[in-house]
Formats: C-alpha cells, structure tokens, sequence
C-alpha cells in the first residue's frame, strides 16, 4: 500500500510540474498518449480520444474520432495531466489505443495514435514506416 501511496505523490507531483511547464510557455492545449487494456480490440486497433471540456469533446466528436466514455478509463499520469489541465483551464485531449495486451509493444496502435495526432494537429510527425516493420516482424 505504501509502494501506490509513493506512486501516487509522485505522479502528482511531476502532473503539477507539466502543467507549471505549459503555463510558463502559454500552452493553450495539452496532449496526453497512452494505451486502453481491451481484451478483445477491433482490427486495427481503435483510437479513443479524451476531452477536458464538452467544447472540445463535441469538436473532436464533428471531426470524425470516436470518444471514450466513463470516468474509470483514464488513469495514472495520463488521467493526472488531463484532470491538472483541466483543474487549470488548459484545454487537454488524451489518445488512447486499443491493446490486447498492454506488456507486448504494440507498433500497429503506436502508427495509429501518431496518425491520429497528426489528423488533430494538421502536423507531419516523419515517416512511420518502421512501425510497420517492426509490426510485421521484419525488424
């Protein structure tokens, strides 16, 4: 019990620094990564997006990406960012990819959330054709 409470402060405390550090640089928008345990995952694994604010929740919804619903599905660093940036009015949206099993690297879900963040910020990340590779046990 005491190892979760050290975690937990620990997170919490670098959660804080995050948010110090977007404050100081005037960051509008915060984005989060990470993965959702599914045990059974579409092909190809899906991306769920996470909103801080219904605004941007209804914005992301227009655009095409399927959101996550339910309070227990964010948790750890990521759900520490997401609810600080909020906490801060710091809009904040969380990719999270499907994974069967999350102690296995996951190259497919890995390209898609690039592609997704991609799509979101209309910015070109590099290629991700080593993902591919990799996925495909070529590497």
């Amino acid at each position: 019990m005491k190892y979760y409470a050290q975690l937990y402060d620990f997170l919490a405390t670098s959660g804080l620094t995050v948010i110090e550090i977007a404050r100081r640089h005037s960051a509008a928008l915060i984005y989060t990564v990470g993965g959702l345990h599914a045990p059974s995952p579409a092909s190809p694994p899906r991306i769920f997006v996470a909103a801080t604010t219904a605004s941007l929740t209804r914005q992301v919804t227009r655009s095409g990406f399927e959101v996550q619903h339910g309070l227990s599905m964010i948790r750890g660093f990521n759900g520490i960012i997401l609810g600080y940036a909020k906490a801060a009015k710091i809009r904040g949206i969380g990719l999270y990819g499907e994974l069967a099993n999350p102690n296995v690297p996951q190259y497919v879900v890995a390209k898609n959330i690039i592609t997704t963040l991609e799509k979101l910020t209309y910015r070109k990340f590099g290629d991700t054709s080593i993902l591919d590779a990799m996925a495909d046990g070529q590497l």
